[in-house]
């Protein structure tokens, strides 16, 4: 920590510290060798000192019990005891002991977050024991922010298909929440909605794992996903995404069928969350939604006055709420294609007055 210029973080009842150093290097974390019991399925690990192979043997799966030796004499030598190496090569996800699963069901997870980044696969035995594991309904025995980062994680990964085809093998989907299906249909869904994303450059301005979520969600009524939220511990702004998501995913789909106007159009999504844009056009593909709310994803969105509240003022308007609606108003008719510049913003501004 010193020769980092940094400080050092404690946490004794695990056995383990982190290096803080200046925001701009990385922080190193530091772990004693240590072993792991649990006092009952789902819980948390009881720690105690143990050696590495001990320490090893707590892993998840082999290919994470490998370890590189740092006293000098053998600095560098590879630490394998479980075989995790072959296991590695032969893309082969392993579980060091039958209780695995049992003592800490979120492994189930990893290990489908695994197959789907790595393209690795459980080995039968393995996938045995996941799927005892899944009919004992240990997962819904998780803590509820256990569960939720897990499930985000895996939503979050860039390919998701397989991931969501185990959960559904497996039977784990009502671990999530009783309806929270991940079939077919909904994998079809959640595939559009990625293939939306890409399309209108979405990437980095929406959260992966939420889009994914709303989507396997859909069954659920706006009431019925404010109370899982809540449940589960999701925070507030991501709980609203999800719960609004859906209303105004319809309502747009609803209003789509009568042809509305850009404006009236873009009014009914500026405010609102680009989940439920997209969700307009996964659901809308009858109504021309890929189209018209395609167009306002790529255009009308961006769309801005080059006039503001002090040209207003300066035309003799006084300070208030007339000067949004003017200025919104200017707005709908730019947006609908009937002025186009700062002289028509400004000519328009007049005529409201």
């Amino acid at each position: 920590a010193a020769r980092l210029h940094g400080h050092v973080r404690a946490h004794r009842k695990f056995g383990t510290a982190v290096v803080v150093t200046s925001r701009r290097a990385p922080h190193v974390d530091v772990a004693s060798t240590r072993s792991e019991s649990y006092e009952y399925p789902a819980a948390l690990p009881k720690v105690e000192h143990a050696g590495i192979r001990s320490d090893l043997a707590r892993r998840d799966f082999t290919i994470n019990a490998m370890a590189v030796a740092l006293q000098p004499d053998l600095f560098g030598a590879l630490l394998d005891p479980f075989s995790g190496l072959s296991d590695l090569q032969a893309k082969r996800i392993v579980v060091l002991h039958n209780l695995s699963f049992i003592e800490d069901p979120t492994r189930i997870l990893r290990a489908l977050r695994y197959e789907t980044r790595y393209g690795l696969r459980m080995d039968v035995h393995t996938l045995g024991l996941a799927r005892a594991c899944a009919g004992m309904d240990l997962i819904g025995d998780l803590s509820s922010a256990r569960l939720r980062d897990e499930l985000v994680a895996l939503l979050d990964e860039e390919k998701v298909e397989f991931a969501l085809e185990r959960l559904e093998d497996l039977g784990l989907e009502e671990a999530v929440h009783a309806r929270f299906r991940a079939g077919a249909r909904e994998r079809a869904l959640v595939r559009r909605g990625d293939e939306v994303v890409r399309h209108h450059g979405l990437e980095r301005e929406l959260p992966r794992w939420r889009l994914r979520l709303l989507l396997l969600l859909l069954e659920l009524e706006p009431e019925e996903i404010a109370a899982w939220a809540r449940r589960m511990r999701v925070r507030r702004r991501d709980a609203d995404v999800l719960e609004r998501g859906h209303l105004v995913a319809r309502r747009v789909v609803r209003r789509l069928t009568s042809g509305p106007g850009e404006a009236e159009l873009a009014e009914l999504l500026r405010h609102e969350p680009l989940e439920a844009a997209v969700l307009a056009i996964v659901l809308g593909e009858s109504v021309a939604a890929p189209s018209r709310v395609g167009h306002y994803l790529d255009v009308t969105r961006h769309v801005r006055l080059e006039i503001g509240g002090e040209e207003l003022l300066a035309l003799g308007l006084s300070r208030g709420p007339r000067v949004g609606e003017v200025l919104a108003s200017v707005l709908r008719l730019k947006v609908n294609g009937t002025v186009a510049g700062r002289e028509e913003e400004l000519a328009a501004a007049r005529r409201l007055l």
